[in-house]
């Protein structure tokens, strides 16, 4: 594992760090490609990485300290200087609601661009999945044993080693959520954007396909687990016997519920979406860019005569 690509004085430049920002890259560039899809300004995508990116960091480390409490609790200063630990759900969770105002700000119908973004969801997790395999940071598995010991991985060199073949769950989570990416993204083409389907029902899908990928694969994540004891709701043995679920795994149930509903109830209502491009001020399109520059360079070209004389 290389946790570490390179150092130059006192910066650190790591794997699982690089990985993100293909990530959003990746993001922006199709993100592009789905505005000019429905008609959009393709601007848009990139207010909406930048900001699912300040807030998605914020929001995954937040929620990374409350599952890991125990961490943290006696060394706060630990929450901004350790070197691993971020939380999909909770970076998803804050991304969303701080695209809410990005959405209004441009005029769209927050859902629509929701839609939009949804294949770049299950891109972004996947490359996240490749840093932390390029990291070794301690999201792997149990061992690996038996008949499925074939699969088993160490992490000698890891920002938490171990020498023990484990299940490489990150390698499982990568190749699931880029085969979704690209499902999504063919779904969106065909579907979503020629109007056969209602805003929302791709969210609703990578929702429920997504949360019960992670909470099948969390049985086999070595997290902490849940759930009542004699002294009420604490942390409990899970791989002693103990039956409890890890945080991600409640969040994922509830992904789960919260995309069966949205699907039940989109084909309930049967409504079609509203057609493209939906924006409450003028629609953007490529001809509509290159008039703007148009005018914006005639605009110049007449302050610039109006100085000579």
């Amino acid at each position: 594992m290389w946790p570490v690509l390179f150092k130059i004085g006192g910066i650190t430049i790591g794997t699982y760090g690089l990985c993100m920002a293909i990530g959003f890259l990746w993001g922006w560039r199709f993100g592009r490609i789905g505005c000019k899809r429905r008609g959009w300004n393709p601007e848009y995508s990139y207010s909406i990485i930048v900001t699912a990116m300040i807030t998605g960091i914020i929001g995954a480390r937040l929620f990374h300290v409350i599952d890991h409490w125990d961490s943290f609790k006696d060394d706060l200063g630990r929450i901004f200087t350790a070197n691993s630990g971020l939380t999909w759900y909770g970076g998803l969770i804050f991304a969303i609601l701080a695209c809410i105002w990005v959405s209004k700000r441009y005029g769209y119908k927050f859902i629509a661009g929701l839609d939009m973004a949804t294949p770049m969801l299950a891109s972004g997790y996947a490359w996240g999945r490749v840093g932390c395999l390029l990291a070794g940071d301690g999201c792997y598995g149990i061992e690996a044993t038996g008949s499925w010991a074939w699969l088993g991985m160490t992490f000698p060199n890891g920002l938490v080693p171990t020498t023990v073949p484990v299940h490489p769950t990150m390698i499982y989570e990568f190749v699931f959520n880029f085969a979704l990416f690209g499902t999504l993204w063919w779904v969106d083409a065909r579907k979503t954007v020629p109007n056969r389907w209602p805003h929302g029902m791709l969210f609703a899908i990578f929702a429920v396909f997504h949360s019960l990928e992670r909470l099948l694969v969390e049985f086999i994540r070595l997290n902490d687990r849940y759930w009542f004891t004699e002294d009420g709701w604490g942390k409990v043995d899970f791989f002693a016997g103990e039956f409890g679920m890890s945080f991600s795994q409640y969040i994922s149930i509830g992904g789960i519920v919260l995309g069966a509903g949205i699907v039940a109830f989109l084909l309930i209502r049967g409504k079609k979406a509203d057609p493209f491009p939906i924006q409450t001020g003028d629609a953007w399109t490529p001809e509509k860019a290159e008039d703007d520059k148009a005018e914006g360079k005639g605009k110049g070209k007449k302050k610039s005569k109006k100085k000579k004389s």
